[in-house]
C-alpha cells in the first residue's frame, strides 16, 4: 500500500463522552425518567460489582431520588451539593449496541468502583448509552470529573471498545479544532470562511 493510500484510510470514528453534573433533586429525576423513554434502565449494585445488573422500573424513582439525595462536604463551592454526575457516552450509526454497552459497562466498573450508578441503553442518531453516577461515594470522595478526567474515561471507553473488535479515537475539543466554550457552529463558519477563496475576501 502506497503513502498515499495511507493518507487517504478513514480516521477511526471518534468515542465520545458527555459528562453533567446534577445538583437538583427535580433535574435528577427527570433525568431517571427520561432514561425508560430510551430503553430499560439498569440498576448495577455496588456491593457486588460481579453481580448481573437488575431492572429498575418508573416505580422506584422517587425512592431512589431520596436515597442518593445531598451528600454535603464542608468544602465550598458549587460541587458541594451534586447529587449525581450524568455521563453519555456515544458512537457513530451503525455501530453495534450490543458491543458499546458492553464496553460502557467494562469502562464503568473500573472508573466508578464504589460508586451507585444506573445506566441505559439506546438509539438516539448513534450508539449510546446513558449513565448516572452517584457523586459522592460513602466516604464522601467526588467523582473525578475535571477535564483531565474527562479524557481518561473518553480513552477508557475507547480501549474497550478496540478490545471488542470496535475500532476508535479519543479526541479532545482543541484535536477536534474546537476552542475551550466554542460552539461546533461557529467552528464549521470559521472553517467555510477560511475555505472561501481569497478574491471573495477581497471584494
Amino acid at each position: 500500500m502506497s503513502d498515499e493510500a495511507e493518507d487517504q484510510a478513514p480516521a477511526p470514528p471518534e468515542a465520545l463522552v458527555r459528562v453533567q453534573p446534577i445538583s437538583d433533586p427535580k433535574a435528577f429525576k427527570r433525568h431517571l425518567l427520561r432514561m425508560f423513554d430510551q430503553g430499560q434502565p439498569l440498576y448495577t449494585d455496588f456491593f457486588d460489582a460481579a453481580s448481573e445488573p437488575w431492572k429498575l422500573w418508573d416505580d422506584m424513582v422517587d425512592d431512589f431520588v431520596d436515597d442518593w439525595g445531598f451528600i454535603w462536604t464542608e468544602r465550598e463551592g458549587a460541587d458541594r451539593t451534586r447529587i449525581a454526575l450524568a455521563l453519555t457516552f456515544s458512537m457513530p450509526a451503525g455501530t453495534d449496541p450490543a458491543v458499546n454497552e458492553a464496553a460502557v459497562l467494562a469502562m464503568a466498573l473500573k472508573a466508578f468502583a464504589g460508586h451507585e450508578r444506573v445506566w441505559v441503553a439506546g438509539e438516539h442518531e448513534g450508539p449510546f448509552v446513558k449513565m448516572l453516577v452517584e457523586y459522592r461515594d460513602e466516604d464522601g470522595r467526588a467523582v473525578p470529573s475535571g477535564l483531565a478526567d474527562l479524557l481518561r474515561y473518553r480513552e477508557a471507553y475507547a480501549r474497550e471498545l478496540d478490545a471488542r473488535g470496535v475500532m476508535a479515537q479519543a479526541t479532545t475539543r482543541a484535536d477536534r479544532g474546537l476552542g475551550f466554550g466554542e460552539a461546533r457552529s461557529a467552528h464549521k463558519a470559521r472553517q467555510r470562511l477560511d475555505s472561501e477563496p481569497l478574491t471573495r475576501h477581497r471584494q
